[in-house]
């Protein structure tokens, strides 16, 4: 429960509400309703009377069609007790402080609180009990094994200078070193990091330095200075490795809880090495052009003269593939001589984006008795 409020010139009437809640009327001419004062859900002090019988207490505001006031702490009443009055008949409600919740000043104008106050909460505190819990300026402030005294600082005991927990760090002020251990990173490392952390750097010198002269074997990262990423089980791991510029690489290593699961070496050479195997760049390929695609074409010739054959896969249209021949294979016959392209009656090869045109003579020149698997290399582009 929090404090509960008091308005000046709150006064309502209300109905015969029984021991219930009151359900408010409306204020005269000159006072303002418990709605104008009070926010909902409010608690309030209240008094409540019919002209013979009184009830004080802490009433709960509800707003609505019409507005009620819940008689959530009944404080007492003309009887001496603290039980909710039977108003059988109109009442007036009106917020005013009972006496036993009014504060009151001694003969010396203080003002007496308690000396016992309970520390977890926020309350006003004595200065009697102040003055033997905490440590003051001018006073020799004693530590005893049986009591130990909480220092709000700063104060200094043996050159060492205690200072409370700052609420304002955009004020040069001091901060504790734990408060300081908890927020800022440590030299010597030991941090979590928690949410998105941006480094920035207006010079061009190492923002992030991890230093270690213990490199990734292979197997174990532990050991080297590394950047890692987890997600679940799982961890990615990145180290840069060698003491020299011949020995330098670039690795990275998946693992898990049974281990290395894969990893991958950018070695200063350019050489890009997994554990499936050692990847080839493009210029690393057999072929000039790493545009053309090439396939592999067998048609059976079963007759010597001119035929024609199909690509597997069409090349990009008005384009003009290269068909090598590559071998033969003979089933049937006796030709001594290679297929050769057909020409066209321009004097170009018999050669299209679908496919080509070959002529094949036996060994005494006629076109019969041929029966054979012939290969060709195509290379030609698709876009």
């Amino acid at each position: 429960m929090g404090i509960p409020q008091v308005a000046d010139l709150v006064l309502e009437s209300a109905n015969a509400p029984g021991t219930g809640a009151f359900i408010l009327g409306g204020a005269p001419d000159g006072r303002q309703t418990f709605a104008d004062a009070f926010p909902a859900g409010g608690e309030v002090y209240y008094y409540a009377s019919d002209g013979t019988q009184t009830e004080w207490g802490i009433g709960t505001l509800t707003l609505g069609s019409p507005n009620t006031l819940a008689r959530t702490t009944v404080l007492g009443n003309l009887f001496g007790s603290k039980n909710a009055l039977n108003f059988t008949a109109s009442i007036t409600v009106w917020s005013e402080i009972p006496a036993q919740r009014t504060q009151s000043l001694d003969d010396a104008g203080m003002l007496p609180v308690s000396g016992n106050p309970d520390f977890a909460r926020d309350v006003a505190l004595s200065a009697k009990v102040a003055d033997g819990r905490y440590g003051a300026i001018g006073k020799v402030l004693q530590l005893t094994s049986t009591a130990v005294q909480a220092v709000t600082g700063p104060v200094t005991f043996s050159g060492i200078t205690m200072v409370p927990t700052p609420t304002d760090y955009t004020q040069k002020q001091p901060i504790g070193a734990s408060d300081a251990d908890a927020r800022y990173a440590r030299l010597l490392g030991g941090n979590t990091w928690n949410n998105g952390q941006t480094f920035t750097s207006a010079t061009s010198s190492q923002l992030i330095n991890l230093v270690n002269t213990t490199a990734f074997d292979g197997t174990t990262w532990l050991n080297s200075p590394h950047l890692t990423h987890t997600v679940g089980t799982v961890t990615s791991h990145m180290f840069a490795q060698g003491s020299s510029e011949t020995s330098a690489s670039l690795a990275f290593v998946l693992g898990g809880r049974s281990g290395q699961l894969s990893n991958m070496t950018l070695s200063a050479t350019g050489v890009l090495a997994t554990s499936s195997g050692t990847l080839a760049f493009t210029s690393q390929l057999p072929f000039s052009d790493q545009a053309l695609r090439w396939q592999v074409v067998t048609v059976r010739k079963t007759t010597g003269g001119s035929s024609s054959h199909t690509f597997p896969t069409a090349y990009k249209a008005g384009t003009t593939p290269f068909v090598i021949p590559v071998g033969s294979q003979e089933i049937t016959g006796t030709s001594y001589g290679m297929p050769y392209l057909a020409r066209n009656s321009d004097g170009s090869l018999a050669v299209s984006n679908t496919g080509f045109t070959v002529n094949w003579e036996t060994n005494n020149g006629t076109t019969s008795g041929a029966d054979a698997w012939l290969t060709y290399l195509v290379g030609g582009y698709f876009s």
